[in-house]
């Protein structure tokens, strides 16, 4: 049996759709020695009855549930405390592993010391299972320096760590920063990357499914990304001087990212982005609102104003690409048409070269001359 203990953390709730085969592809993978250590939130449909059964038949589900709904962030740090393993493995209930994945990405771990977490080539699926695409941020598998994937996350501004990512138990800390929300993982890492290597085994080792109920989704309608990338530039933007980039550089990436997500919340959820842009009744001749009203309408006020300017440079931006669309496709009649023209006069030139060298152009060469001479 392997000597590293692998736990894979699984805190869930209202997973029913999804669970059983994200638990199944644990419980079939071929390294053996892990511990999956669930925690369902006080889930409300038939969650926690179907993990009570994968419990009862495999000794390696470790089950727990929350008295009540302590929200998501406090359910993954109680899972990280409940973790035993020497590695630890994140687990969302509506992915899954790929059957040799968790041996491979110990192995990594096994082999490479200076290594903090490993990573690897992905799916994205979408809610039936069916793969959009393979998501291969590396093209080959290899180690990478601390400094240089911290640097990568950031000029990408997107999770190309993980999942499936493992790391070494004792960099666990508590978890991910509350003040992160969207972006929380990749901080995590992050924090992680600062103290050691990471490994990219170019792989397609594991399953991630994008659906419109994932947490992802909801976080991005919410727009509470956009403090996540400012918090991201303050917390790791010193890794752009070390690496020779100007912070203004990052500066612009965080603007053109906010563009980019405005417009696809806009895209992909229609009318479900109107509740960022509605006014709370308030009536404003009150002198009694409380502290915490107030602070909650600031809030409200903010991310409104924030919504509008996101939303006009979107409809902008996009009006430059509708633009740019339309000259394109202009620009691609013309030159078909030039093409043709061209092809025409070619053509044309040719018959009139045959016709010149042909015998009865020549015959009647003495005709030609003499209609010429009657018409002057």
């Amino acid at each position: 049996m392997p000597s590293s203990t692998v736990s894979i953390m699984f805190p869930v709730f209202n997973g029913e759709r999804y669970v059983e085969r994200a638990i199944e592809s644990v419980l079939s993978q071929t390294y053996e020695n892990l511990e999956l250590v669930v925690s369902d939130n006080c889930s409300t449909d038939g969650t926690f009855e179907l993990l009570q059964k994968y419990a009862r038949q495999d000794s390696r589900v470790k089950l727990s549930r929350n008295d009540r709904n302590i929200g998501a962030l406090l359910n993954y740090r109680k899972v990280i405390e409940d973790c035993s393993g020497d590695y630890i493995e994140l687990f969302g209930h509506d992915d899954f592993f790929e059957p040799t994945c968790i041996g491979k990405l110990a192995g990594c771990l096994d082999e490479y010391p200076n290594v903090v977490l490993a990573t690897a080539t992905r799916n994205w699926i979408d809610a039936d299972g069916e793969i959009l695409r393979v998501f291969r941020p590396v093209e080959e598998s290899k180690v990478i320096p601390g400094e240089e994937a911290i640097f990568r996350a950031l000029e990408t501004l997107e999770n190309w760590i993980g999942s499936p990512v493992m790391y070494r138990s004792r960099f666990k800390g508590t978890g991910i920063d509350s003040r992160i929300c969207l972006f929380g993982d990749l901080d995590y890492w992050c924090k992680m990357l600062a103290c050691g290597d990471l490994y990219y085994l170019d792989e397609v080792l594991f399953n991630a499914r994008i659906h419109k109920k994932s947490d992802t989704v909801h976080l991005t309608r919410d727009m509470v990304f956009a403090l996540d990338l400012v918090r991201l530039m303050d917390k790791y933007g010193k890794y752009f001087s070390k690496i020779e980039k100007s912070p203004e550089n990052l500066r612009k990436r965080i603007a053109q990212k906010l563009v980019d997500c405005t417009e696809g919340v806009i895209y992909y959820h229609g009318d479900n982005f109107d509740h960022l842009l509605e006014p709370i009744p308030v009536d404003w001749t009150k002198d009694d609102m409380t502290e915490s009203a107030a602070r909650d309408l600031d809030l409200h006020d903010y991310r409104r104003a924030a919504c509008y300017a996101l939303m006009h440079a979107t409809d902008s931006d996009r009006g430059r690409r509708v633009e740019q669309a339309c000259f394109a496709e202009e620009k691609s009649a013309m030159l078909s048409t030039i093409d043709t023209l061209q092809e025409m006069t070619t053509r044309l030139s040719g018959e009139i070269e045959a016709l010149k060298s042909s015998t009865s152009w020549k015959i009647t060469v003495p005709l030609r001359a003499a209609k010429k001479m009657l018409k002057c």
